[in-house]
């Protein structure tokens, strides 16, 4: 068997196992290696069928995106074997208690991505993707004079919510706590439609995008914490009133850009994998890499 479909069985056998203790049945056994979640953590049957399927759909979407994560930290990381190491010690240690908080508190990946999973990804020396905020960028057209602009501003604010993970994580002696965790995810999406309105909405010209990326610079550089609702807002009024434009009206999450701006960005997207099309427009396909990942037969085999 090879190292992918391990890592695969692994975190399928994992939700098959907190699915049935949901459903008030009995749980299959798991390998003694998987670290189950803290007994503080309250893992019990959940009597409500409504509320059952969506936990159940959650730990399913939950699992899916598990698996999109490990396939990046094995294919797309600078170092392989060192990405199947980071991947067996998540699935073994951490994967379970991700699992059932999903399940039983409530969290959404929707929403942003568990500490563990930020953690590793920084470790391996990776940007953590826009989708681990549950953000997605529609792209530009290739042809757009603008687009290598807002490539620009977008890449500033990503490497600006890395450093303040990465700061989290150090304050709180390991992972990053995931309740600072969801404060950082918050504002670096306000951060993302603050740049977005700035870009789209005050003229979508060189003018709007250099106005853009010197906002992203400056805030992310000062507001590393990424805390401070109230100064994004003031500043990206600030700066659509010095080019003679509306107010950005920025709201809470989930939404943060009303239907009718056309910013070109969606928040609380769901990164699961819908389909094999799907899979190719992300470049993942289950567990292992697409055919023009690595040429390597024996690579492809053990994925």
């Amino acid at each position: 068997m090879g190292e992918g479909r391990r890592l695969y069985n692994i975190v399928h056998e994992t939700r098959e196992y907190f699915v049935p203790i949901a459903s008030g049945m009995q749980a299959p056994t798991l390998p003694r290696s998987v670290v189950m979640p803290k007994s503080s953590m309250t893992v019990t049957r959940i009597a409500d069928p409504t509320q059952l399927q969506q936990v159940i759909a959650r730990a399913t979407a939950m699992e899916n995106n598990a698996l999109r994560i490990l396939h990046g930290w094995v294919f797309k990381s600078e170092n392989r074997p060192q990405g199947f190491n980071v991947a067996f010690q998540y699935v073994l240690e951490s994967v379970a208690t991700d699992i059932a908080s999903v399940m039983w508190n409530g969290e959404e990946w929707s929403n942003v991505v568990s500490s563990p999973v930020c953690a590793h990804t920084i470790d391996l020396n990776m940007d953590l993707p826009l989708w681990f905020a549950g953000t997605n960028i529609e792209d530009r057209t290739e042809d757009d004079d603008m687009a290598a602009h807002q490539e620009s501003t977008v890449i500033c604010i990503a490497h600006a919510f890395r450093a303040a993970v990465q700061m989290g994580g150090i304050v709180d002696g390991g992972f990053i706590s995931h309740e600072r965790l969801s404060r950082i995810a918050d504002c670096f999406r306000l951060m993302l439609a603050a740049c977005m309105w700035l870009m789209c909405m005050a003229g979508d010209d060189a003018r709007s995008h250099y106005e853009a990326f010197y906002f992203a610079k400056l805030v992310a550089s000062i507001h590393r914490a990424f805390d401070h609702r109230r100064s994004i807002i003031r500043a990206t009024n600030a700066i659509t009133e010095r080019l003679g434009k509306a107010s950005a009206t920025l709201e809470e999450y989930p939404k943060y850009i009303p239907h009718w701006a056309s910013c070109g960005i969606v928040f609380g997207q769901d990164a699961s994998i819908t389909g094999p099309e799907d899979a190719k427009r992300r470049d993942w396909l289950g567990s292992g890499p697409l055919e023009d990942d690595d040429n390597d037969d024996d690579a492809k085999e053990d994925a």
